[in-house]
């Protein structure tokens, strides 16, 4: 794969992480195009971890960061959960 055609980054929060999606795509085929997810310190940075993935594993990481924000708020189920604003 050659040439970066697509980059976004954002931080949430008070933190140093930055996640982001980067597209490729090899010049020669357009049909040839890859995504991948990455975390890193500070944007514009070095990455921690790439990886790529499909948007159904991405799908089921969110519907993850879903249901672990739920656990949170309702302290595993032994509270109610908070009304949707």
């Amino acid at each position: 794969m050659t040439g970066i055609h697509g980059n976004s980054e954002e931080r949430f929060g008070d933190t140093p992480l930055t996640f982001g999606m980067t597209r490729y795509q090899n010049c020669s085929d357009a049909q040839d195009t890859m995504w991948r997810f990455h975390v890193s310190r500070y944007i514009g940075r070095d990455r921690l971890i790439q990886v790529e993935l499909s948007p159904a594993e991405m799908r089921k990481a969110a519907r993850y960061l879903e249901r672990a924000a739920d656990t949170i708020e309702t302290d595993g189920g032994r509270k109610p959960k908070p009304a949707a604003a």
